[in-house]
């Protein structure tokens, strides 16, 4: 009997090329498009237009949580919420590969990760939403879902490669101690074979219990590669480019008109200041910097200058020089742990402060109730409130943690 699998196909390339992939290794993929209130959608015109078309359309089903899943379904019609347009082509890879298709409506909890992205800037921090969203969404209700459904295993298009303790220990040297005693079934992430579409920064927050039955069939890929295997496979998205902003911005808006059309009036205006408080300028709303931000300051002031704090509290945005950038000492809260490091001893590490930051050396150490605290072997620039402190073992992902403060 095959092994069936639930897979996430977003209508793009890499979650398009994991489907085909998880087919050609016969392990029977059904598709599932995870639906959001702030994608781009057909309006309910071309909605009904769309449903009218064929029959097809009137059988893709609408996976919902809870219940028993073979006594009720049901299936999607204009009425239940309009068709977004990324789901016409997820729709179109499905049909082509011949394989099931399903929608998941995650307008609830996907409106928990816009609410925290929104929140969070508020209170003058960057979040990353995408750790959010792999934590609850992707690997948490979707990973739930193919289990109510009675999949055998879970699939993304994610650049990560998991394999088990044991698999990783064959080819790792020089364990420390903590990492010699794991269970040889228990699943270890490594980063991605190309350092520049490694996903393994926004997936440290996943539980660890839920990776065992996922798998990650762009392991050990390039983007080049997953092209190449598209147009081989005549996937109709072949040639589909890539987004890299934030799914729930709409295409040409800025991240910080977006947050206050959602937020309703803002008042967020206040001044620049020097980091001995001397007024520098105005600022039109701290939620438009970050720390470590140039460009786009809206002033001049005659040297290169940073931003290096925001105070919500104040409205003011803190601004100095490059240098005054450099941190070595990090803390961190809520952390999550993919590996049996210690508590209370310091270990050896790697650490990134940003999803495109390089990797550091540091000496970490994780306290009860969670909190982490990094010493860095060198200095790193404009380190963040609410971005990631993610640590590695060699090419392991081992945790991390939400940047709280900076220190030195």
């Amino acid at each position: 009997m095959a092994l069936k699998t639930l897979v996430a196909l977003s209508g793009g390339v890499d979650s398009s090329t994991a489907a085909f992939l998880l087919k050609e290794k016969g392990l029977s993929p059904a598709a599932l498009f995870m639906r959001h209130p702030f994608q781009r959608s057909l309006d309910s015109d071309e909605s009904e237009r769309f449903w009218r078309e064929s029959s097809e359309h009137k059988n893709i089903p609408v996976l919902t949580l809870g219940g028993e899943p073979d006594r009720r379904r049901i299936f999607w019609t204009p009425d239940l919420f309009p068709m977004p347009l990324d789901a016409l082509d997820a729709l179109r890879v499905a049909r082509a590969l011949g394989i099931p298709f399903g929608v998941f409506d995650a307008g609830p909890i996907f409106s928990r990760v816009v609410e925290n992205w929104k929140s969070e800037y508020l209170a003058g921090r960057t979040p990353n939403p995408c750790v959010l969203c792999n934590r609850i969404l992707k690997f948490g209700a979707l990973l739930d879902l193919a289990r109510q459904y009675r999949f055998d295993s879970f699939a993304t298009g994610h650049y990560i490669q998991r394999t088990t303790s044991a698999g990783w220990k064959a080819s790792a040297c020089g364990l420390p101690p903590w990492l010699e005693g794991e269970s040889p079934e228990a699943p270890a992430v490594l980063r991605g074979s190309d350092p520049k579409k490694d996903q393994s920064y926004v997936l440290y927050a996943v539980r660890r219990e839920n990776l065992s039955m996922v798998h990650f069939p762009l392991a050990g890929m390039t983007k080049t590669d997953v092209r190449r295997i598209a147009r081989e496979a005549r996937l109709p998205i072949a040639g589909k480019r890539e987004s890299q902003d934030l799914c729930f911005v709409p295409a040409g808006e800025v991240p910080s008109d977006f947050l206050r059309r959602i937020s309703g009036p803002l008042e967020t205006g206040g001044n620049f200041v020097s980091l001995d408080g001397t007024v520098m300028g105005r600022h039109g709303g701290y939620e438009k910097y970050t720390v470590g931000q140039r460009k786009g300051l809206g002033i001049g002031f005659g040297q290169r200058t940073f931003v290096q704090k925001i105070v919500p509290l104040r409205n003011e945005v803190v601004l100095g020089s490059y240098g005054d950038l450099a941190r070595t000492e990090v803390s961190a809260v809520d952390s999550n742990w993919l590996a049996p490091v210690p508590v209370g001893t310091p270990f050896r590490a790697e650490v990134k402060i940003r999803y495109r930051s390089p990797a550091v050396g540091a000496e970490v150490t994780l306290r009860p109730g969670g909190s982490v605290s990094a010493r860095l072997d060198e200095p790193r620039y404009g380190i963040a409130p609410g971005q990631s402190l993610v640590c590695y073992w060699k090419d392991r992902l081992i945790g991390g943690a939400i940047i709280a403060e900076n220190k030195e």
